[in-house]
């Protein structure tokens, strides 16, 4: 199936519609931003993305390499609070934004990737 085009989603996002396989609803759409905080929304989503450009790997060099020699070639940034990281497969480390954003705990998740 293609990607929606904009005037699909002009459509698709007015207030009223009925449901649209691959576009969610969103809760602005039809109520506006009554009963969110828009402050609190837009720190909670900061919190949970990743900090670009990240120069994490070249602060985590020493912790990165046995990790990359275990076989690991790809990390995942999901939008988790807290610390998170979870070796998926061989070569995909799953991580929340705040793990990656931090030099510590990113160090911590990619030694354990490395005993996994």
């Amino acid at each position: 199936m293609k990607h929606p085009t904009p005037e699909l989603m002009r459509q698709v996002l007015r207030p009223g519609q009925e449901l649209h396989p691959l576009i969610p609803p969103l809760w602005t759409t039809e109520f506006d931003w009554d009963g969110l905080d828009s402050g609190a929304f837009s720190n909670w989503h900061n919190d949970l993305s990743p900090i670009p450009p990240s120069d994490a790997e070249r602060k985590n060099l020493s912790d990165l390499i046995p990790a990359w020699e275990s076989g690991l070639d790809t990390v995942i940034v999901l939008p988790y609070s807290g610390y998170f990281a979870r070796r998926v497969t061989r070569r995909h480390l799953a991580v929340s934004a705040a793990t990656r954003n931090d030099p510590g705990t990113y160090g911590r998740a990619l030694r354990e990737a490395a005993l996994s």
